[in-house]
């Protein structure tokens, strides 16, 4: 063969093996992404919990200003979110506003965009970190090890890689000490010690910036260098790498400091309890249920410390030669593992053990070498690897997926999605509650907004006029602006019109707290599932309404049989044909045309002389065809037609208002109320909202 010939065949072959490295990081990446798009919204289910905190304090260090969530401290994530969000303004400044206000009247689309970019980030980064392996090691097999990290546990690829949290960078940083940690066992005997020393210290200081549980890691390089003086220097540049990479919150320092040593000193989680470094009475069931907790995990731990005694042993008793390298990573791999285990169970919760199990694939890949490695021939080497290797990731990426699965559920989101809107669109003039912590988008800014050192107050004071917060841990009634107000002076101000959203189980207390036994309130529930919302009864001296009735509908099918959603306390009579073409919000609306030409029809009965009608939906189509009808039950001589109709509001839709007022009896005082698309073009109707009264008779 001329070396021509074998330069081609070099080169192809090297094109091969680099496109297998790019197998698992965009199966990585598509999984991440299909996930993030089926979850759908971050405050569905209370989920907001970190990723709003993370979504303002990008927004803060995007805008330059301090952050005010400092405690893992996060610092890589908040500034890689800042450079994500601003980018992507920059590219589509959305609804023509400023950065600040887009990101508050828009969370969703920015956490879907800053989401995406962490699915793209973690997978570009694993894509990295095998290209680095394949190419320091020489040897395919161990990088394709290396980027199966993310699917030891579906706790890696839930917090670490579909969604963005302090984790999604500490899973980069931890898969990066993983590889660098290769690197040195496979060219350790290249290099003086010295030029490690650097490499590791600025991942380290990485690594502790992005979450402080990365400092068990430190171990492993502290117990691999041979000297004390690489030792005193791997410190210092941690040091150093940690102030560098949280340059942005060097005043807060004295802040974070009083706080990790209140989660040290207190045994309670986030520092509160009692003061005592662990919980004595329940620590050694939390360290069991922490240990047993992750399957695969503990399987490789236990594999790892069977490969540490075994070369052991072959040292002391069987006077052979052992591989000085492999043993001492294999000593502070777990070592690292075991402290892990016993400072996550002071504050238990098996997401904590992430970095750690990072860290334990390159016991896996050490002990898969170390078992071929005196095969002389090179193909049989390969081959033997690969037979090891290939179940190894399959079962590892099916195992990953599947855990990840479990994690979560979108069977409710349909329920979350539909409370919210039936508490925040009803009608004209409503306020509404979001109860804190609860699933409403209320609670999510207001818990974001909290941990951005309020920042944000004025607009989104500005943005949401008439939303309140109940705070169930303080037990207040706040608005934006963390102004404490009562529930009377809430009453007054809206005549009554007022939906209270939150979960189920908090309603009870809440309906006490916020009335704080005035007997002459009452609630009424008008939603349940998923959320429940209920709004106050009126009473003689703070309205001058009746019980009222309140009907929404998104356009939505349920998740669970595919109908169109009905509630438990109002429905509809006929929704008309749903298309998942187009929708203003969700997923769908009701597509009309000249053969089906009625959405959203309800009959409503018992309708006498004083009772209000606020109707709206939105219409994409022609506006002069598209119509909110209310007619009077077999009669021509009641009708009403909506002539209100806004401007585009985004993407065609525009919508119809519509307020019936009926001052006369009418036949069988039944009201029929209908969209209409009284044209031959097609026209589509989403988000119908209605809010029935009547006046009382003095």
């Amino acid at each position: 063969m001329s070396k021509e010939n074998r330069r081609i065949k070099d080169f192809l072959k090297k094109i091969l093996l680099v496109s297998l490295l790019f197998l698992i990081p965009i199966l990585l990446m598509v999984t991440s992404i299909t996930t993030i798009r089926v979850q759908e919204k971050s405050w569905y289910g209370s989920g907001y919990d970190p990723s709003y905190a993370y979504l303002y304090n990008s927004l803060n260090m995007a805008r330059f200003r301090m952050v005010g969530h400092i405690d893992h401290p996060g610092t890589t994530m908040q500034v890689i979110g800042g450079v994500i969000l601003q980018t992507a303004w920059i590219i589509d400044p959305y609804g023509g506003k400023n950065l600040t206000e887009a990101v508050l009247s828009e969370p969703e689309h920015y956490l879907r965009i800053l989401n995406t970019g962490v699915a793209v980030l973690g997978a570009l980064s694993l894509l990295i970190a095998g290209i680095f392996v394949a190419t320091s090691c020489r040897n395919i097999w161990y990088a394709l090890l290396l980027q199966t990290i993310p699917f030891l546990s579906g706790l890696i690829l839930y917090n670490g890689f579909l969604r963005i949290s302090q984790e999604s960078v500490l899973m980069i940083a931890s898969v990066v000490m993983a590889a660098y940690i290769l690197f040195w066992y496979f060219k350790n005997s290249s290099f003086h010690e010295k030029s490690f020393v650097t490499g590791f210290g600025i991942i380290t200081g990485f690594g502790i910036a992005s979450k402080v549980i990365f400092i068990p890691l430190m171990l492993i390089p502290l117990i691999i260098f041979s000297t004390n003086k690489n030792r005193i220097r791997y410190l210092i540049v941690s040091a150093l790498g940690f102030v560098f990479f949280t340059i942005p919150i060097i005043p807060m320092y004295p802040n974070m400091a009083w706080w990790f040593i209140n989660l040290f000193i207190h045994s309670g989680i986030y520092g509160q309890g009692a003061t005592s470094i662990i919980d004595q009475s329940n620590y050694l069931s939390d360290l069991k249920g922490i240990v047993i907790g992750e399957p695969l995990y503990l399987a490789i731990y236990i594999m790892t410390l069977i490969a540490l005694a075994t070369l052991v042993f072959a040292r002391f008793f069987w006077k052979k030669s052992y591989d000085k390298p492999a043993t001492l990573i294999f000593i502070g791999v777990i070592l690292t593992e075991t402290f892990g285990f016993l400072i996550v169970a002071k504050h238990p919760k098996l997401a904590y053990l992430l970095p750690y199990e990072c860290i334990s694939i390159v016991g896996v890949i050490l002990v898969i070498h170390l078992f071929t490695r005196y095969i002389k021939n090179h193909w049989i080497r390969n081959l033997l690897t690969g037979i090891i290797v290939i179940p190894f990731i399959l079962f590892t990426v099916k195992y990953g997926i599947k855990s990840k699965e479990e994690l979560y559920s979108v069977s409710k989101n349909w329920k979350y999605e539909e409370a919210w809107r039936t508490a925040s669109q009803v009608g004209v003039g409503w306020a509404v509650i979001g109860v804190n912590p609860g699933p409403s988008p209320i609670a999510a800014n207001y818990f974001a907004n909290v941990y951005s050192k309020n920042r944000y107050s004025k607009m989104l004071y500005k943005i949401y006029p008439d939303q309140y917060i109940f705070d169930s841990y303080k037990n207040l009634l706040l608005n934006w602006n963390y102004d404490t107000l009562s529930f009377d002076e809430i009453m007054n101000k809206y005549q009554g019109k007022i939906a209270i959203i939150g979960d189920s189980y908090q309603m009870g207390m809440t309906k006490d707290l916020l009335t704080k036994g005035n007997s002459k309130i009452q609630f009424e529930k008008m939603w349940s599932g998923g959320a429940e919302i209920i709004v106050p009864r009126e009473t003689s001296n703070l309205a001058d309404y009746s019980p009222r009735k309140l009907l929404y509908s998104g356009a939505e099918k349920s998740d669970i049989n595919q109908q169109l959603i009905t509630y438990n306390l109002t429905q509809f009579d006929s929704f008309g044909e749903y298309s998942s073409l187009e929708s203003f919000d969700g997923r769908g609306s009701i597509i009309t045309n000249n053969k089906s030409p009625y959405a959203f029809s309800l009959k409503e009965k018992d309708v006498v002389p004083g009772t209000t009608f606020h109707i709206s939906v939105f219409a994409k189509g022609n506006p002069l065809k598209a119509n909110i009808v209310g007619a009077a039950n077999n009669t021509i001589n009641f009708y009403a037609i909506a002539t209100q109709k806004s401007e585009e509001i985004r993407n065609g839709w525009f919508k119809i208002n519509i307020d019936i007022i009926i001052t006369k009896f009418i036949p069988d005082n039944q009201l029929n109320i209908y969209c209409w698309n009284s044209g031959d073009d097609v026209v589509y109707f989403d988000d119908f909202s209605m809010e029935r009264s009547v006046i009382k008779s003095n």
